[in-house]
């Protein structure tokens, strides 16, 4: 593991050994955007080393899909480029990001005039810690991607650092599931 990897050349690393430890990955990474209703201009990176521009008004009282459908419709045109998509998160009340391969997405606020809260979700697609307050021009937040491991079998993940427990998976046969 190296200090530049993210989720999603993680997930790579471990599929390349797929053959001889039989453990697959996959990555995600999702973001959450509480935003009000106003005009919002920032910087978007994914898959793209440089960043994007997108610009978007939220409408209404900023608490339904169709108040985000502006922002929505913006970032999804430069999904070709960040490998970043929108959608409207219910939930969270606002936008979701969402890099499907799990790159890390990096939003740089463009305005000095607006304010938006930037968390990461976890897999159930709540909001983890304390939301990142991008409150002033230039302000960045990068948020990382989560990584799902599979196997047929037990395995065990070890940390060769000493700072990881190194617990071993639990296998779910499908032998033992009762679906009555």
């Amino acid at each position: 593991v190296e200090a530049t990897d993210t989720a999603k050349t993680l997930a790579a690393k471990v599929n390349s050994q797929t053959a001889s430890t039989g453990v697959t990955a996959s990555a995600k990474t999702e973001v959450a955007l509480q935003m009000g209703a106003e005009a919002y201009s920032f910087a978007l990176k994914g898959d793209n080393a440089t960043a994007v521009e997108v610009n978007f008004t939220v409408s209404g009282t900023a608490s339904s899909a169709s108040d985000f459908a502006a922002g929505i419709n913006a970032i999804n045109a430069q999904s070709a480029k960040t490998g970043v998509t929108a959608e409207y998160d219910a939930t969270n009340k606002g936008l979701k990001l969402t890099h499907a391969s799990g790159a890390d997405i990096q939003i740089e606020n463009k305005t000095v005039a607006t304010k938006f809260d930037i968390s990461s979700l976890d897999a159930a697609g709540a909001a983890q810690g304390t939301p990142y307050s991008a409150a002033a021009a230039n302000a960045t937040a990068v948020v990382n991607g989560q990584i799902s491991y599979d196997s047929e079998g037990a395995f065990k993940v070890t940390d060769t650092s000493g700072l990881a427990s190194g617990n071993t998976s639990t296998l779910k046969s499908v032998a033992s599931l009762d679906i009555s």
